[in-house]
């Protein structure tokens, strides 16, 4: 199994207690909002980003398990606002 996070972009308020807690995984862009990295989620980064989850108090980031081997959308699609 393998974690993906996603952000709602519709809902982040670029508040950046996501990076406060994992600078590993968040980052602001340009748009000051979150924005996911290119990092696998291990068992040690794990803690730190259900912790930026309960602490986003926009409640935009969310985690999903996905099995291996199934091709799902990458942590960074659809994250663009129309």
């Amino acid at each position: 199994m393998s974690i993906r996070v996603t952000i709602d972009l519709m809902v982040c308020d670029g508040h950046a207690l996501c990076e406060a807690v994992a600078p590993q995984v968040f980052e602001l862009g340009d748009d000051e909002r979150a924005q996911v990295l290119d990092v696998e989620i291990t068992d040690q980064l794990l803690p730190s980003v259900e912790d930026a989850v309960r602490r986003c108090p926009c409640q935009a980031i969310s985690l999903h398990l996905e099995e291996e081997g199934c091709s799902g959308q990458h942590a960074n699609e659809g994250q663009s606002l129309p």
